[in-house]
């Protein structure tokens, strides 16, 4: 395994709902934001692998009662042609996701997963790597968004602030986590593209 910092890009939250993330909610994923209250032998059923293909390649289709959560560590995508590695860096694609494309102000969470190194939908505190595709080798036209899955909850301490963003994407404000353990905690930590 190893530790991998990541970004979340969120709009239509209040700050005070970002304040709240960081004082001990964390990043609940939908569905457990939307039914209120979950069990383990639940959580045990959403997990599976066609449901985090449905979360990454139709999540119009689940996105209400998804046990995932996507986040961004970046990518680097490759144009035959010229030659070319191209970064995508994890900032830029939070951006697009926090202000909707460009549309309202938004927040990107900066935070650290522990990742597996195989697929492993099944199991809790363990992210999917989504972008490697050495892992994940079925096509999928959101590959470049560099998704990182978390399943079920981004622990709080493990969130270590949230930067308030404009429309535009330029930064308006940092807050930071006084709760926040660094991954240094935890061996093999590396960090976003």
């Amino acid at each position: 395994m190893i530790v991998q910092k990541c970004l979340k890009g969120v709009h239509g939250i209040t700050t005070k709902d970002a304040q709240d993330i960081l004082s001990g909610g964390g990043i609940l994923c939908n569905w457990w934001r939307n039914v209120g209250s979950i069990s383990p032998s639940q959580v045990r059923q959403k997990l599976t692998a066609s449901n985090l293909d449905l979360h990454v390649n139709n999540y119009a289709a689940v996105q209400a009662d998804t046990p995932y959560i996507s986040l961004t560590a970046g990518c680097v995508s490759r144009n035959q042609y010229l030659k070319t590695n191209i970064v995508l860096p994890a900032r830029t694609i939070a951006v697009e996701f926090a202000t909707d494309g460009g549309m309202h102000a938004g927040y990107i969470f900066y935070c650290w997963l522990l990742v597996g190194l195989n697929p492993a939908a099944e199991i809790e505190g363990i992210a999917e790597e989504i972008r490697e595709l050495n892992t994940y080798q079925s096509y999928s036209p959101y590959q470049t968004e560099g998704e990182i899955a978390a399943k079920v909850l981004v622990p709080a301490n493990q969130i270590e602030g949230f930067e308030k963003v404009d429309s535009n994407g330029q930064s308006k404000s940092w807050v930071s986590n006084p709760n926040f353990v660094p991954p240094s905690k935890v061996n093999n930590s590396r960090d976003a593209i």
